[in-house]
């Protein structure tokens, strides 16, 4: 099978010689019309499910697939023997002399909609985790963006999925927020390699950490989690932009804090300690209020009590001890006093019902301190340059067959995810164009509610955006 880039010289040499008879053959208006007509093939070509999804769905795609099943039987037998997967022994007797090779045998094989599932029965003495190095070493021979190994499906036999065609490759801009099912431990954001729903967590996890290059598609990915938040009551929003730009505006119709000054250190700061006292104010009066310890065990968020998210972009313009001047004491302090806070928040909110999001683009250990990173539930990194900053957003390098986020696909919205469990996963975002994100924040407006625990019953807050940058009562 040709690389990619093997592909595309041979694309192009079929044009350049289509060029040249056309001109050859009848003049400058041949030469115009073939190259119309070559141009829009070729960009219509690559676009067939969109252009032409019947044709896509009775014709290119059952040819890929028996591509793929040809490549397999073309691959098989050398990625066995190269890998030292299979043993070869002689046997001799009166009538033959031969080689006779034995390794993992195929038991069943099923095409599917992104690639091909492979049964093996592993020989004599290779176990499940020799067969899972043959899928990755099948993975590398056959150019596959993923592959799978699963022990449990049929006893003797491993079940080896290989995903020849990724969905991720595919997605489109949404047009709409993902549905929002009143779930919160499974909130839907995007699909894993192997095209199935991906969900995150947010019961009993009180922070998560975000890193990624400008462009990997962090602000996109986490605004299409906000959007599906946003249309639930039981859920309030604090907005801290660290930019100081507008990629976060559009949720400022729902948001109950939103603050877009980089330059005002103090009054952010103000803003999270008022955060936090509400937070310990929560978890001093939960009893009270729902007649147990924690948010999670007396029937979750609701509209009265709800999910606090506390976004904090590019948090390095607070955390980052370089972003403060030599001598600055004032701005030492409130620095070290914004640490503070969102390692409390990170810390101490999952009873309360906090979810506290740092995001950063330079992930490092000043930008991303241990106090929060280690606290964090779950992290979430975007495609990073190095191993380093890697570790600093998910805590640790990747294990064997472990994705990682320094390897992975240019397209905005690729990311590692790992859990509370420590389990990677390379998935990809959905995102929203900003335009839609604006729409679904302005149509949930009414939904917004001021950060108050001192009342039982939420009230609308009427603010405008300067005031809603004051600090909040927390009082009891």
């Amino acid at each position: 099978m040709l690389s990619q880039a093997a592909r595309w010289r041979l694309a192009w040499v079929l044009v350049v010689v289509s060029l040249l008879v056309s001109y050859i053959g009848w003049g400058w208006h041949g030469l115009t019309g073939v190259s119309v007509l070559v141009v829009g093939g070729l960009y219509m070509s690559a676009h067939v499910e969109h252009f032409w999804p019947d044709v896509h769905a009775e014709l290119v795609a059952p040819l890929r697939r028996i591509g793929w099943l040809a490549w397999l039987w073309y691959r098989w037998w050398p990625t066995v023997k190269g890998g030292g997967f299979a043993r070869r022994e002689r046997v001799m007797t009166d009538a033959s002399d031969r080689v006779t090779w034995y390794g993992p045998r195929l038991r069943g094989l099923r095409v599917t909609r992104h690639g091909i599932r492979l049964a093996v029965r592993p020989p004599d003495g290779k176990t499940v985790e020799d067969i899972a190095k043959l899928g990755e070493a099948l993975r590398d021979s056959m150019k596959a963006d993923a592959v799978e190994v699963d022990a449990r499906t049929r006893p003797g036999k491993l079940v080896v999925s290989l995903v020849m065609r990724s969905p991720l490759r595919d997605m489109r801009p949404l047009v709409e927020p993902m549905p929002w099912t009143g779930d919160f431990a499974a909130v839907p954001y995007g699909y894993t390699i192997f095209g199935e729903p991906a969900c995150l967590r947010l019961k009993e996890v009180s922070g998560t950490v975000v890193g990624g290059l400008p462009g990997s598609g962090k602000t996109a990915g986490l605004s299409l989690v906000l959007a599906t938040l946003a249309q639930s009551p039981a859920v309030q929003f604090a907005i801290f932009d660290g930019k100081g730009g507008y990629d976060w505006q559009w949720i400022e119709p729902r948001a109950a804090i939103f603050h877009r000054d980089d330059e005002d250190r103090a009054a952010m700061v103000e803003q999270l300690e008022s955060l936090v006292a509400v937070m310990r104010d929560r978890l001093n009066r939960m009893p009270d209020l729902r007649g147990g310890a924690s948010i999670w065990t007396t029937g979750g968020p609701s509209q009265s009590v709800p999910l606090l998210v506390i976004v904090v972009d590019e948090c390095q313009t607070w955390l980052d001890p370089g972003a403060v001047s030599r001598g600055d004491k004032t701005a030492a302090d409130l620095r070290q006093r914004a640490e503070t806070a969102i390692a409390t928040l990170v810390r101490k909110g999952r009873s309360a019902g906090i979810w506290c999001v740092p995001t950063t683009q330079k992930p490092t250990s000043d930008s991303l301190p241990t106090t929060i990173g280690s606290n964090a539930a779950s992290a979430i990194a975007f495609r990073v340059k190095t191993p380093e900053a890697e570790r600093a957003v998910l805590g640790s390098a990747p294990g064997d067959g472990d994705p990682s986020a320094t390897d992975m696909p240019h397209e905005a919205g690729y990311a590692v995810v790992s859990t509370e469990t420590g389990s990677r996963e390379l998935v990809r975002f959905a995102h929203l164009e900003e335009i839609d994100l604006r729409r679904v924040a302005t149509a949930v407006a009414h939904l917004r509610r001021t950060i108050d625990m001192s009342n039982r019953e939420p009230h609308g807050d009427g603010l405008s955006p300067r005031d809603r940058t004051e600090p909040l009562d927390a009082s009891p």
